[in-house]
């Protein structure tokens, strides 16, 4: 049986980025959605993996050329937090496996109250 997934893609935005550091993610978006071995995955898992790997490489990802490459996907069309989201890495699923602590960083704890809502102690 064989696994598809996005190695080749990430190979592919290294090498581009890494030698051509300016160039547009639009366009990259575009290349990666012509190939039929990697547009299986949907648009937001390359856009994704194309802001992942320009960070990884250090190169600063803007916010005024990733709405565009949004923009021209039908499935992303209109999300107006997305580049926000995908900048500040709000939506990295699979890269941080730490569970959120629901401890209050004043130190206090959080008791149930008998009248709802919670107190403080």
């Amino acid at each position: 049986m064989y696994l598809q997934d996005l190695e080749s893609a990430k190979i592919k935005i290294q090498k581009h980025f890494a030698k051509y550091p300016q160039a547009s993610i639009s366009a990259m978006f575009r290349e990666l959605r012509k190939s039929q071995s990697i547009c299986m995955f949907g648009d937001y898992s390359l856009i994704r993996l194309i802001v992942s790997t320009m960070q990884e490489l250090g190169i600063e990802v803007r916010k005024r050329p990733l709405q565009r490459a949004i923009q021209q996907s039908p499935e992303l069309k209109g999300q107006k937090t997305l580049p926000r989201q995908l900048l500040n890495d709000e939506m990295a699923v699979g890269y941080n496996t730490e569970m959120p602590s629901n401890e209050p960083k004043d130190g206090k704890t959080t008791k149930a109250s008998s009248q709802g809502g919670n107190a403080h102690v």
